[in-house]
């Protein structure tokens, strides 16, 4: 093998058929490990990319826009819940005033009854 080398490096054009393949080696590995380099470049700035929009939805639900430090959604329930209490709160005054009704009526059909008692046949 030595021989070849020192026959290809005395010969002026085996000398540069040399260094041409020796260049091209090593153009087409700079070449293979620039496209490695530059897929996982690729595949970081891919991975980094989801991360911080995931970070911006994060910051968006965690970000405080008044004074009292709670969340915009917390305030939303909260007025979801009021309002349904609310309604509650209707429901069960109404049914409170139809109970008085039915109160009064039966107190008023009790003291018919207990004026009835009096009255005995004769």
């Amino acid at each position: 093998m030595s021989e070849v080398f020192r026959l290809l490096l005395s010969d002026t054009i085996g000398r540069w058929f040399l260094y041409v393949g020796v260049f091209l080696f090593f153009a087409v590995l700079a070449v293979l490990v620039f496209l490695s380099i530059r897929r996982h470049l690729r595949s970081a700035d891919d991975r980094l990319s989801k991360a911080l929009e995931e970070l911006g939805i994060i910051r968006h639900e965690v970000k405080n826009d008044h004074k009292t430090n709670l969340r915009v959604e917390q305030d939303d329930r909260h007025d979801e819940n009021r309002d349904t209490l609310a309604r509650i709160e209707g429901k069960v005054d109404a049914m409170a005033i139809t109970l008085g009704v039915h109160e009064y009526r039966l107190n008023e059909f009790d003291t018919e009854i207990g004026s009835t008692r009096d009255r005995r046949p004769e």
